[in-house]
């Protein structure tokens, strides 16, 4: 709920996004997950930096694996 409404108060922060993704994950909601992580995604640079690198690895684990 706290991260719904950072997001609607902040939509172009990607590390909110990203933590906003991490919770749909874990209450397993695969569909809003993988939207807030492409979101977050969108808003973070373009170059391959580490931490870019791990929000895309997380964002194909969302995409592949199964729900828990």
């Amino acid at each position: 709920v706290l991260a719904k409404r950072a997001a609607a108060l902040d939509p172009k922060d990607s590390e909110v996004q990203e933590i906003l993704g991490e919770g749909y994950w874990l209450n397993g909601d695969r569909a809003a997950a993988v939207q807030a992580v492409e979101q977050a995604l969108a808003l973070m640079e373009s170059a391959p930096t580490a931490g870019r690198k791990a929000l895309e690895k997380t964002l194909a684990e969302y995409r592949s694996a199964p729900l828990h």
